[in-house]
């Protein structure tokens, strides 16, 4: 972030402005989180829905972060029930 700081000091300082609909912050990280989780899709419940508002910041149009949307996707792909190798000692139960 300090270093958009200093690009928009050097932007006012020369009197110039950015639109912010033309600048994309952080998309590629963002992808680069979405991108590995497409993966586990089949596994994790829901997962579109849990997704939507994250994948929503995609659009052009979209500059709205929800760090709750980001804390419960990252909860979903990280929990125990998402891929686990089954316990042959127990009963198989397809859901």
């Amino acid at each position: 972030m300090e270093h958009l700081r200093k690009v928009f000091v050097l932007l006012k300082e020369h009197s110039l402005l950015a639109k912010q609909s033309k600048c994309n912050f952080g998309e590629d990280k963002l992808r680069g989180f979405l991108g590995p989780m497409g993966y586990y899709i089949r596994f994790v419940k829901n997962y579109g829905s849990i997704s939507q508002l994250i994948t929503d910041l995609l659009r052009k149009d979209s500059f709205l972060w929800i760090e709750a949307a980001f804390e419960k996707l990252k909860k979903a792909m990280t929990s125990t029930l998402v891929l686990a190798l089954p316990n042959v000692s127990r009963e198989f139960v397809v859901k």
